[in-house]
C-alpha cells in the first residue's frame, strides 16, 4: 500500500472529527428547519387565518414583515456560526487523513474539548471509509488529489438537484397565490396586503436559497476543474510530487472556504441521492486509479 489514507480515515480520532462535524452541521440544520417553519409554514397559516377573519389582514402583513427581519438578523448568524465550526472540523479531518498542514491563515484549529463535546456518544455508522479505500494503492500526493476532487464533484451535483427542488417549491407558492387572487377577484390593494405580504418571507427565502445554491454549485464545478487539471499534470509527470503537494494545499484552502460559505442541505435530501452519488464517486475514483497505474504511478 502506497499511502495510509484508508487506515487514517478509520482511526478513532478521525471518526470523532467526522462525528463532531456531522453533529455541528446537524445543529445548524435544526436552525435552518426553524427558519423554514417561520418563512414557509407560518405564512400559510396566516393566509388561512386572515381568510377566516378579515380584520386580521394588517396583523398578517405585520407578522410577515417581522418574520423577514428575524430571518436575516437571528437565524442567518446562528446558521453561519455553526456552519463555520463544522467546516473547520471537516478541514481538520482532511488535514489529518490526507497529510496536509493546517491552514494557519484560515484561523485556529478546533479545540479537542469542542470536538469531544460535539462527538459525545458518537457511533461510527456511515462514517468509516469516508474516502474510497482503493486510493491507498497510489502515492500519497496522487491519492490525495482523487479524494479532494471527489469532495467537489459530490457537492456540486447535490446542490444542483437541491436548487431544482427549491425552484419547484417557490413556483408552486407564487402560482398558488396568483391563482387564489384571480379566483377570488382580489383587488390589487388587498392582493399586496393580504396575500403578498404574508408570503413575502417564503419568496425571499426561496430567492436567496436558489441564488446561494447556484453560486455554491458553480464554485464546486470550478474546484473540480482545478482538481482535474492538477490530476492531469500529476499523471503526465509535468509536476513533481513536492509541487503536487503544494498545489493540493492550495486546492484544500479553496475547498475549506467553499465549505465555510456554502448553504446547507437537509440530510433527508442528501440520503435520497446518496447511493447514486456514492456509486458515481467510487467508479470515478476507480477509473482515476487505473489511469494512474497505467502511467506507472
Amino acid at each position: 500500500m502506497a499511502n495510509n489514507i484508508p487506515e487514517q480515515q478509520n482511526e478513532e480520532w478521525a471518526l470523532r472529527l467526522l462525528a463532531a462535524q456531522r453533529r455541528l452541521y446537524g445543529w445548524a440544520k435544526v436552525a435552518l428547519a426553524f427558519q423554514i417553519i417561520l418563512v414557509v409554514i407560518v405564512p400559510g397559516v396566516l393566509l388561512v387565518v386572515e381568510h377566516l377573519a378579515a380584520g386580521f389582514k394588517v396583523w398578517a402583513a405585520f407578522i410577515g414583515l417581522t418574520i423577514s427581519i428575524l430571518d436575516v438578523l437571528l437565524f442567518d448568524p446562528v446558521k453561519s456560526g455553526l456552519r463555520h465550526k463544522g467546516a473547520a472540523t471537516q478541514e481538520l479531518f482532511d488535514c489529518q487523513v490526507l497529510g496536509l498542514e493546517w491552514p494557519a491563515m484560515k484561523g485556529r484549529k478546533p479545540d479537542r474539548e469542542d470536538v469531544y463535546g460535539a462527538s459525545a456518544d458518537y457511533g461510527d455508522a456511515d462514517l468509516k471509509d469516508w474516502y474510497p479505500a482503493d486510493v491507498g494503492q497510489l502515492p500519497l500526493y496522487a491519492g490525495r488529489i482523487i479524494c479532494q476532487r471527489s469532495n467537489c464533484r459530490w457537492d456540486s451535483k447535490l446542490r444542483r438537484y437541491y436548487r431544482g427542488a427549491v425552484i419547484a417549491l417557490l413556483a408552486v407558492v407564487v402560482v398558488g397565490v396568483v391563482v387564489a387572487a384571480l379566483l377570488n377577484n382580489v383587488i390589487i390593494g388587498d392582493f399586496v396586503l393580504s396575500l403578498m405580504a404574508p408570503v413575502l418571507p417564503v419568496v425571499l427565502w426561496g430567492i436567496r436559497e436558489i441564488r446561494e445554491q447556484l453560486e455554491a454549485a458553480e464554485r464546486g464545478d470550478h474546484l473540480k476543474s482545478f482538481g482535474d487539471e492538477l490530476w492531469d499534470r500529476t499523471i503526465q509527470r509535468r509536476i513533481l510530487a513536492d509541487d503536487a503537494a503544494v498545489q493540493s494545499r492550495l486546492f484544500q484552502d479553496e475547498i475549506y472556504e467553499h465549505r465555510r460559505e456554502s448553504p446547507m442541505i437537509f440530510d433527508w435530501f442528501y440520503k435520497l441521492l446518496r447511493k447514486k452519488l456514492e456509486t458515481q464517486m467510487t467508479q470515478s475514483a476507480a477509473d482515476m486509479i487505473s489511469e494512474a497505474r497505467e502511467k506507472g504511478l
